[in-house]
């Protein structure tokens, strides 16, 4: 009986010690998170590719809208392939879902009036209960972080890939045949 007690009370100290351990390591930062959640494998890329990741691993405070991977996957291939081969296009994307800021999901008059990385309003509506930020539905809100919040959405504005495409895109040179008179 004496032993039982003893493997009790050790078992006991151990799972203290470990849930203290755990209180004092706190929340990651929003890379991290981003990096361990199952679902953002594309964004995570995305983040890195743009070079957006190395922001999100300071002080912050930040609000991250983050697109789920089935969210990429509905992106026409070739505008994918173009956001993923130009870095400056894919910043230019994901700063449209980037705040300063904590802002929680149940504050929809917070996401309408915070600015983007970009100095945009994000857009959000509330229709039925079910808040949209950039046109995509929050599947899952409010995952805390040590420098911000996630938020997960279930789509990407295709209006803002195109808008990141074309602006990371050089523009087309006119050349024009020398028109000189012959005499």
């Amino acid at each position: 009986m004496r032993m039982l007690k003893t493997i009790a009370a050790v078992a006991l100290f151990a799972t203290l010690a470990a849930a203290q351990h755990s209180k004092a390591a706190g929340p990651a930062d929003v890379l991290s998170t981003v990096e361990a959640h199952k679902s953002l494998t594309m964004f995570r890329t995305s983040l890195i590719s743009s070079g957006v990741a190395s922001m999100l691993r300071s002080d912050g405070p930040f609000t991250v809208i983050a697109p789920t991977d089935q969210a990429f996957a509905n992106v026409p291939k070739d505008e994918m392939q173009k956001l993923l081969t130009h870095p400056a296009a894919m910043n230019f994307l994901l700063a449209r879902y980037v705040v300063r800021g904590n802002i929680a999901s149940r504050d929809a008059a917070g996401f309408s009036s915070a600015k983007t990385l970009m100095g945009v309003n994000l857009r959000s509506e509330n229709p039925n209960g079910e808040l949209t930020v950039n046109g995509a539905k929050i599947v899952e809100g409010d995952i805390r972080c040590a420098n911000g919040v996630v938020h997960v959405v279930n789509s990407i504005d295709f209006s803002l890939v195109r808008e990141a495409i074309a602006i990371a895109s050089p523009a087309p040179t006119l050349t024009t045949k020398s028109q000189t008179p012959k005499p």
